[in-house]
């Protein structure tokens, strides 16, 4: 459902305008999420996970930028290579509902609705 992921990444990050203009940001890591909200908006997902890729090599992704690759990595069906990125998030940010949610959404994408329950439930208690 590529229509549903965009609002996915509009609630990830509000700041992004809907006609995708950047909003005006006082850090580099807030301005290449915000670059990353305006190429999810626009739904050009393998160059955000280009981006974050490259973010890693040479620094720290943000867990909001690692989480837009994810994000992405499952809009082209990369669904091993999104459950790889998505553990390490949840094992470096256990206590994020964002996270979690998106664990539960890759796994119904998957087909496995059983597996889903657990994600779902942490991010309901957090």
């Amino acid at each position: 459902s590529s229509t549903a992921r965009p609002l996915f990444f509009a609630r990830l990050y509000p700041k992004t305008t809907v006609l995708g203009f950047f909003i005006h940001a006082s850090t580099q890591t807030t301005r290449i999420e915000s670059a990353l909200g305006h190429l999810a908006y626009i739904q050009d997902y393998q160059l955000i996970v280009q981006l974050v890729e490259y973010w890693h090599g040479v620094g720290h992704p943000s867990p909001l930028a690692r989480l837009f690759a994810v994000q992405a990595l499952m809009e082209l069906c990369q669904m091993d290579r999104a459950w790889a990125r998505l553990r390490e998030l949840i094992e470096s940010h256990p206590n994020w509902p964002d996270a979690h949610r998106t664990a539960a959404e890759l796994f119904i994408s998957r087909g496995w609705p059983k597996q889903a329950r657990r994600p779902l439930q942490q991010a309901q208690l957090l």
